[in-house]
């Protein structure tokens, strides 16, 4: 199963169980209905009334059969409200449904009812399980026969209102440095009618063996699941609020389990709830998101996608690639030591050039910026697809150097540091350097050469895109440019096909040859890279047969998931002699539509023969990927980091995921009291300037960027959001506070779409603004408590803000933005960005 499945197209379900019983699949959901009851934290707002089940003899390509209702709320004796999730297992030739209800005191209890068949109707029992309290119950069944309730839940599923199985006077929840509330577990009896024990709680560990905190986005909230596989036991489960679901692995039922990973990151709507089952020979992992129902969180929609399972891991699909999700285009890599660094073009965003440590090449973090100041960086009216192109970094005898080409600007420059992390010289500026995409090449005999993209002969092009790669050496004593500057290669890899833009260039040693790999074919969909070599590091150069050694332009355009573009490759080798490659590519949401510009992806090369292979001909660029190198953290990705973020404005400085555009003349943003404060100046969003804006960057084709602003009062400005792609593509959505009013204004560059008088806006209170982007559908939303959310408008073409349609070399940024004739505050409580599963 290639893609992500709905499974129930009439009707809203969600929180599945799925088990096989009688040679079919069994699917157990909670039936979302509107009750019009107003959203709050406790969740009130679902109010489910009855089950239903599904069963299907084939999850690819056979449709559910719908067998019905099967128990509702006014069968049970003890009902009060609320049927949330709940799970059925099977034992003596009965089948025992267990489900959480509040009962008439308004306190959720775990309920049992039996049934002759998996397909229902199931008979309640009298009473509740005596001793159960809290939510979503799961059942596990163990090799020997045991049967295992796993259950809990946060918030509205009062979990917090207990410890050591007896009733709070007042309800704890634990924060921060706190050990975080667990699930519990318990053996049910025989007559699987109640429990055999006291419950006890489900551990967690982190890898380095503490037990998670209550401050750790990836703790237990709800939803636990438990499946085994081979001889370890896998605990399943949602972090809730942070919109994660997560999974640890033990040698017990009980516990305690060790974190290993994300399984899934954010879906669209509030809450995340799962199943990880086997049927016919796969694994699939069952879901929820509102997406049919448009984003209504307690209308939810069952889905299923199949899912790799080992002894050792289990991982959804989409995980790996790309290990930079967003624009972070033109990837450069070295190591020094144990260690690897990354870079990525910046174009007329500062500061510029990110910089990412890992010591895995899985988990890579953003440890700053190398150009951070003025005297290293001064962007003034570039284009946004200007600035700073194809950084390349290496390491040499205890310094690393970046060079780089200031597009419109001050033209190829360097800088060094010893610490990667900074602080990185000024610039030494490089005026023989004709061209873009500047390398280093340190080779083993002491010397030093820099290569590049440059005119082609005599700067007489024999057709557009003819360019050729020049090399020249360089003096690491005087840190200057010497000798007579050479084209080593001349248009590509064959002249008289006139290959366009041999581009981005870099030099590596192995055996007796050295190999000059470059990118080849334009950025767009035809980009490639190819391979040469020499026994001189003039050449002439050998042209590899095989080439090109990574490309995705011969693969169907029509193909599920496609990623494309790919090219603009760097090598590095580990110390255990393996090489890896980092390079760009896109991930089109339709046709050759993306937002989320050219990302950084990784994958093993093959240098099994004499000519490095990074992708053979005709494979897609997995998505999956394994490291050469074993893990060494128990810390998320970037891509986990990157899909559920937030920022309280509550450290010192701004976190290096944020942006300006363009340098800044004069601080205009202070940090103060876990807020923001923007100056808000008469620099618009559609000038070629500084405007008061800090933009962090479009990951993912759905998402969501969310924020409170509150607005000086007495002063006349605007201040809120915008999804930025240049001056002519954005759409800004802002309060608007003029002649005493307050105003919500959504508008393009274009002109103005939507704006509506707040006739119930308090002044001085914040007020929530949320833009929420599904492929190429951007939404826009307010809210005047951050709970119950007020669509505004219709949704906005996307493309409006693709690269197809915007052109450069950028992705598209969401932005905290303020404006105003005269100096006035606008105010940032927080900022939250999170990815969203859509259809995938």
């Amino acid at each position: 199963m290639k893609q992500v499945k709905y499974l129930v197209d009439n009707d809203f379900m969600a929180d599945p169980a799925v088990h096989v019983f009688e040679g079919k699949l069994y699917i157990y959901p909670s039936h979302d209905r509107e009750s019009g009851i107003p959203e709050n934290d406790n969740g009130d707002h679902f109010d489910m009334n009855d089950y239903h089940v599904f069963s299907t003899s084939d999850i690819e390509n056979e449709s559910l059969t719908d067998h019905g209702v099967v128990l509702k709320v006014s069968d049970i004796p003890w009902a009060g409200r609320q049927l949330w999730d709940c799970d059925v297992s099977f034992r003596n030739g009965k089948y025992y449904m267990y489900y959480p209800l509040k009962d008439k005191t308004d306190i959720f209890r775990i309920g049992v009812a039996v049934s002759d068949s998996p397909a229902g109707q199931f008979i309640p029992q009298p009473d509740p399980i005596r001793g159960s309290y809290s939510i979503d119950p799961a059942v596990f069944e163990d090799n020997d026969g045991t049967q295992y309730m796993y259950f809990g839940g946060l918030w509205g599923g009062q979990l917090q209102r207990y410890k050591d199985n007896k009733a709070l006077e007042c309800a704890y929840l634990p924060s921060g440095d706190e050990l975080a509330l667990p699930s519990r577990v318990v053996r049910l009896s025989d007559d699987m009618l109640g429990f055999a024990e006291e419950p006890r709680p489900v551990t967690i560990l982190n890898q380095d063996g503490t037990p998670m905190k209550a401050g750790q986005t990836n703790r237990f909230f709800e939803a636990s699941w438990m499946h085994r596989y081979k001889d370890r036991y896998y605990f399943s489960y949602s972090t809730g609020d942070t919109h994660l679901l997560c999974y640890a692995t033990g040698d017990n039922p009980y516990g305690p389990f060790t974190y290993q990973g994300v399984i899934l990151t954010p879906v669209v709507g509030w809450t995340t709830h799962h199943a990880i089952a086997e049927f016919k020979g796969k694994w699939y992992l069952f879901h929820h998101d509102s997406v049919p129902s448009g984003g209504r969180t307690w209308l939810r929609s069952l889905k299923v996608v199949e899912i790799h399972s080992t002894a050792q891991n289990i991982k959804f699909k989409k995980n790996q690639n790309p290990i930079l999700p967003g624009f972070y285009p033109d990837p450069s890599i070295c190591r020094a030591g144990a260690d690897y660094y990354l870079v990525n073009s910046s174009f007329a965003y500062f500061p510029g050039v990110p910089i990412f440590h890992s010591t895995d090449l899985i988990h890579w973090k953003q440890i700053g910026h190398i150009l951070n100041r003025t005297s290293q960086l001064n962007i003034t009216t570039q284009g946004i697809s200007e600035g700073i192109y194809a950084p390349a970094i290496r390491y040499n005898k205890g310094i690393f150097y970046m060079v780089t080409t200031f597009v419109g600007g001050n033209g190829t420059f360097f800088v060094k540091a010893r610490n990667p992390a900074g602080p990185w010289s000024d610039p030494v500026l490089l005026p023989e350097i004709d061209g873009i995409d500047p390398s280093f090449f340190f080779d083993e005999n002491g010397k030093a050469y820099l290569v590049n993209n440059g005119p082609s002969p005599e700067n007489k092009p024999l057709y557009e895109g003819h360019r050729a790669i020049w090399l020249q050496e360089f003096d690491l004593k005087t840190q200057k440019m010497v000798g007579e500057r050479k084209i080593v290669i001349n248009g590509g890899t064959n002249l008289a096909k006139k290959p366009i833009w041999i581009e981005g260039p870099h030099i590596y040693q192995k055996n007796d040859y050295y190999y000059l790999m470059a990118a080849e074919g334009g950025t767009g969909e035809n980009h490639s890279e190819v391979v040469f070599r020499s026994k001189s590091i003039w050449g002439p150069y050998e042209v590899f047969a095989g080439n090109p050694i990574l490309t995705q332009r011969d693969l169907p355009a029509d193909r599920v998931n496609p990623i494309t573009c790919s090219g603009h490759a760097d090598l590095v080798q580990t110390p255990q002699g393996d090489w890896i490659a980092v390079f760009l590519a896109c991930q089109p949401y339709s046709e050759n539509f993306y937002n989320t510009g050219r990302q950084t992806f990784f994958l093993p090369v093959d240098w099994s023969g004499e000519w490095p292979v990074i992708l053979a001909k005709g494979k897609a660029i997995p998505e999956q990927v394994q490291s050469p190198l074993k893990s060494a953290s128990s810390e998320m990705t970037f891509s986990e980091y990157s899909a559920n973020w937030s920022d309280d404005f509550n450290k010192p400085e701004l976190l290096p995921d944020w942006n300006f555009i363009r340098t800044p003349k004069d601080k205009w943003y202070e940090l103060k009291n876990s807020k923001l404060i923007l100056q808000a100046r008469p620099v618009g969003i559609t000038e070629k300037g500084n405007p008061t804006f800090v933009g962090r960057r479009q990951q993912h084709a759905s998402c969501e960027m969310t924020t409170a602003v509150k607005l000086e009062t007495g002063k006349e400005l605007e201040a809120g959001l915008v999804a930025f792609q240049n001056e002519k593509n954005f759409y800004k959505f802002v309060v608007q506070q003029a002649k005493g009013d307050y105003f919500l204004s959504l508008s393009s560059a274009s002109g103005e779409i939507l704006n509506n008088k707040l006739k119930d806006y308090k002044e001085g209170a914040f007020f929530y603004l949320r833009i929420q982007a599904m492929g190429k559908d951007y939404n826009f939303e307010y809210s005047f408590n951050n709970k119950v959310w007020t669509p505004f408008g219709n949704a906005q073409d996307g493309k409006y803000l693709s690269t197809s349609v915007a052109g450069g070399f950028v992705g598209t940024f969401f932005g905290l933005f303020a404006y105003a004739q005269n100096p006035a505050n606008a105010t940032f409580d927080w900022a939250t960005y999170k990815a969203l599963e859509l259809n995938n």
